[in-house]
């Protein structure tokens, strides 16, 4: 009986986007539910609170209304995006987003950046099979543990070697075949959610690398610090990544090294989001006038992000 009304309604909502808001039906080709998780709701001017389900399409006007543990990945026209956080969503606003210069331009940056980063093998630091390094394997009284070790210290070079020639798919099966063997540790559960990321894997990647802490000791701090703070920026969760962002970009500020430009851009548009211009003109500022070599071009791409952010 449930799935019986909950069917009419989906005919009935499907029917009222086509004859009476005729800008429904075209837009329906342009979204659609990729994957979810927990009680997710569509509330359009027509009908009250529909259920969603996976492959639903979706309209230009409505909310969706996330509850406290739910998940939803959206397929978009510029691609998917993750929404993490409980709350009221605007379909409008997040197609008007999607679309936006400046967040389409810093994802084509900051996507670029992370595909072109390059990786040690954790292998080449001693074997990671059960959390165990090779010294300590090696006089075991067993043979099979370390055999194990072995073919899970070579299959996560293997996936090593994939990521780097951009083979993320395989690499992230065959870094999940070592985990499988017993392979452990930050660092591999690091590379698989940043591998889910490169796939495409979206809710992979927010599931690992949301539970795991920023370590600023690891080599792969601010790679990690980016991933989640772009799933974060994409999904409209802007408070969280301006957070997960400003340790990382006050760490380089400190340095007076080299400034990345992406986490930099990516905090200063989070804080726009987030309603937080003044602390976004801020940075800008202390770009412009640190002594960095690259302060002054950072800062006036910073400022075009600026005006543009405030047509968003």
């Amino acid at each position: 009986m449930l799935q019986t009304i909950r069917s009419v309604l989906r005919v009935t909502l499907c029917a009222l986007c086509i004859f009476a808001l005729p800008e429904f039906a075209s837009a329906q080709q342009t979204a659609h539910v990729a994957y979810l998780e927990g009680q997710i709701l569509l509330q359009t001017p027509l009908v009250e609170r529909v259920p969603l389900q996976i492959g639903d399409e979706l309209p230009s006007k409505g909310v969706l209304i996330l509850s406290d543990t739910a998940l939803l990945e959206l397929d978009l026209p510029t691609g998917r995006i993750l929404l993490t956080q409980p709350g009221s969503y605007e379909l409008e606003r997040i197609m008007g987003r999607s679309t936006a210069t400046p967040s389409r331009e810093l994802g084509a940056m900051v996507g670029t950046r992370l595909r072109s980063m390059s990786f040690d093998s954790p292998s080449s630091r001693g074997s990671v099979a059960a959390g165990v390094r090779g010294t300590e394997a090696e006089s075991s009284d067993t043979a099979l543990p370390w055999a194990a070790g072995e073919l899970a210290d070579e299959l996560v070079a293997e996936a090593v070697a994939y990521l780097e020639s951009g083979l993320y798919l395989t690499a992230r099966e065959t870094l999940e075949d070592a985990t499988s063997l017993g392979a452990e540790g930050p660092e591999l559960t690091f590379l698989l959610g940043y591998l889910s990321y490169l796939s495409e894997d979206l809710p992979g990647a927010y599931r690992r690398l949301s539970t795991m802490a920023l370590d600023p000791d690891t080599i792969y701090y601010e790679t990690h610090a980016l991933v989640l703070a772009q799933l974060y920026y994409d999904g409209f969760a802007f408070s969280d990544a301006s957070a997960v962002l400003q340790p990382v970009v006050e760490r380089q500020l400190n340095a007076s090294d080299e400034l990345e430009f992406e986490p930099l851009a990516l905090l200063v548009l989070s804080l726009y989001a987030a309603g937080r211009p003044e602390e976004a003109r801020s940075y800008i500022t202390r770009i412009e006038e640190s002594s960095l070599p690259q302060g002054r071009e950072y800062a006036e791409q910073l400022r075009n992000l600026d005006r543009q952010a405030l047509e968003l």
